[in-house]
């Protein structure tokens, strides 16, 4: 047997070898994950401050792909059901810049999707085209969440002994590791902490064990220091009906995970009122005054929340421009005309409905298209028991994926670079598993159960 290093306890039969595809695109791409949470900004005053190393990173990645591509190494694995409603998606997005009241927010909010849409495509390609591209995706996958977890660990320490780190820390007080802004962790850690889980039971050395265990432990705790409430019930979901799904001996994964609950829960009200604890209560308690919603404008502060405004400006959009809505990246403009006493414009949080409003019933339908098959992947990654390690890893991402949605419905997700590296895997491996022929990726099929 030969291991496979991207992949931890992977193996592969012999004659099961896939194409050794491109080197260059494979390390691109392992680049590219690595940098997905290591922030490295740009000083380039066009972008203000938000270009960091990633964005030229992917690029090359692309031109070496495509140059590989071009000299017969890869072959493009086009899915028409999955790219056809992507490109829809994106020319309805560009046609709304015809009708935006700010062109420039329109095309800076449309660069930000493509850019999505390209790092999954990298993903889905280089994974899906060689043994190589997924060795080295697991590898950047695997380093940038060890950076992220060893950070959230420290940066959590700091702010229950009441010593934040201000390198982790937001002027807030929330955690943000080392990410820009503190709306970012969550989203990635949402997404990885299944994969966290997939290793602590799943593994079959004991210290691979340990080592997974304890990295969910730090996205755990490092979610509750983020100070996001949606980011704390989307995971806590998410983790609670992957084990349940993984574990046979259920009523016990329940009791242990029940128990788990109680105590952060206990632990997060007892210090909701030290004021260095302010993010693990915020997020964790539901009763801290902290949490009351923002209204807005501070001189009608109680009168209306933020999001109960924000869907009345949603529905008068809906309403009258349902085609194209206000524009990509417009709606902050559009929710100061529409509500008078707002000071500020402010984003619509929740992703379905701020596609509605930005891209109109158009962009809406193309995008719900767009996720489709990858609702059938998660059915039959739920319906097929594991088998594979390749089967494990897809019904974990499969589950990280359904926790980004669900914290999707009270933030902008696809901003979010994670959430499409999370599609891109999630088709990949979904692929690779139904390939005919493919052996099984253990020795034997109960070290993956």
């Amino acid at each position: 047997m030969r291991v496979e290093p991207g992949c931890g306890d992977c193996q592969l039969e012999p004659g099961r070898r896939g194409k050794s595809g491109d080197l260059t695109s494979a390390l691109g791409l392992c680049a590219m994950l690595i940098l997905l949470p290591i922030v490295v900004r740009l000083p380039i005053g066009l972008f203000e401050g938000k270009l960091t190393l990633l964005e030229p990173v992917t690029a090359l990645t692309l031109a070496a792909w495509l140059v590989a591509w071009i000299r017969g190494r890869v072959r493009p694995d086009l899915s028409l059901r999955v790219y056809i409603p992507l490109l829809l998606f994106l020319a309805v997005g560009f046609v709304s810049v015809f009708v935006a009241r700010s062109a420039s927010a329109a095309l800076v909010e449309l660069a930000t999707y493509a850019n999505g849409a390209l790092i999954f495509f990298l993903v889905h390609q280089i994974v899906t085209g060689s043994e190589r591209g997924r060795t080295l995706g697991f590898t950047g996958l695997i380093t940038g969440m060890v950076v992220v977890l060893v950070t959230c660990s420290v940066g959590t320490a700091g702010i229950m002994r009441c010593a934040p780190i201000p390198a982790l820390v937001s002027r807030a007080g929330k955690l943000t590791a080392t990410f820009m802004t503190s709306s970012q962790l969550p989203s990635y850690l949402v997404v990885i902490l299944p994969l966290a889980l997939c290793g602590a039971m799943a593994s079959s050395s004991r210290s691979r064990r340990l080592a997974s265990g304890l990295g969910a432990a730090a996205a755990a705790f490092g979610l509750c220091a983020s100070g996001s409430r949606s980011g704390v019930i989307a995971a806590v979901i998410a983790v609670f009906a992957y084990v349940l799904w993984r574990s046979r001996r259920r009523l016990r994964a329940l009791v242990l995970l029940s128990t788990f609950a109680i105590a952060i829960f206990s632990f997060a009200y007892v210090t909701e009122n030290a004021h260095c604890m302010g993010p693990l209560s915020r997020s964790l308690s539901t009763f801290n005054p902290s949490a009351a919603p923002v209204s807005a404008d501070p001189a009608s502060e109680g009168t209306a929340s933020v999001r109960f405004l924000f869907l009345q400006a949603w529905a008068e959009i809906a309403r009258t421009r349902p085609l194209l809505g206000v524009g990509a990246g417009n709606f902050k403009l559009a929710y100061t005309e529409i509500i008078p006493e707002a000071t500020r414009g402010f984003e619509l949080h929740n992703t379905l409905l701020s596609i509605w409003a930005e891209t109109g019933v158009l962009g809406l339908l193309s995008f719900a298209a767009f996720l489709v098959p990858f609702g059938w992947i998660g059915l039959r990654s739920l319906i097929r028991r594991p088998i594979t390690r390749i089967e494990e890893y897809r019904a974990a991402i499969a589950f990280g994926i359904l926790g980004s949605l669900m914290h999707q419905m009270f933030h902008m997700g696809l901003r979010q670079p994670i959430f499409w590296v999370g599609l891109g895997f999630l088709l990949a491996l979904d692929q690779i598993a139904r390939q005919k022929g493919t052996g099984p990726l253990v020795s034997h099929p109960r070290e993956a159960m």
